[in-house]
């Protein structure tokens, strides 16, 4: 069918753009590890935020995840924004930690150009994996 043809297709696509990827990381890795300026935390936290904000997906997940956790007999609204609130908090403690070990990683690494190249052909040896998986799966 024209559905299925179309799926073959961008299959194909995507898994050559992951080989070409993988290819490029194993045959010419980096050999320094270039950041670009970040931008200032208050600027990061609103992006972050109207991105969830506009995003459909986040508020379907809510509307569809918590309802099974309110317990019975509970008001469904109340309960549904303490549990909103409640996974906000967490995320935001959880990104904090991600955050902090991130900055600590990149400045160990940050002028060892053997780490570098080390983890970009570890990035390509994946990338070229999940091309063949891709272009080898008859689904």
């Amino acid at each position: 069918t024209q559905r299925s043809a179309a799926y073959a297709a961008l299959r194909w696509v995507g898994a050559a753009y992951l080989l070409w990827c993988g290819g490029a990381m194993l045959l010419r890795p980096r050999q320094a590890l270039t950041l670009e300026a970040e931008p200032a935390a208050p600027q990061a936290f609103r992006r972050g935020l109207l991105t969830n904000l506009l995003n459909p997906k986040v508020g379907l997940f809510y509307l569809s995840f918590l309802p099974g956790f309110v317990p019975a007999g509970w008001p469904a609204a109340p309960t549904m924004v303490a549990l909103t609130a409640i996974h906000i908090g967490l995320a935001l403690a959880w990104f904090g930690v991600l955050l902090g070990g991130a900055a600590a990683l990149r400045s160990a690494i940050a002028g060892r150009a053997d780490v570098t190249r080390g983890l970009d052909r570890i990035t390509g040896v994946v990338f070229v994996g999940f091309g063949l998986r891709l272009a080898l799966d008859r689904g």
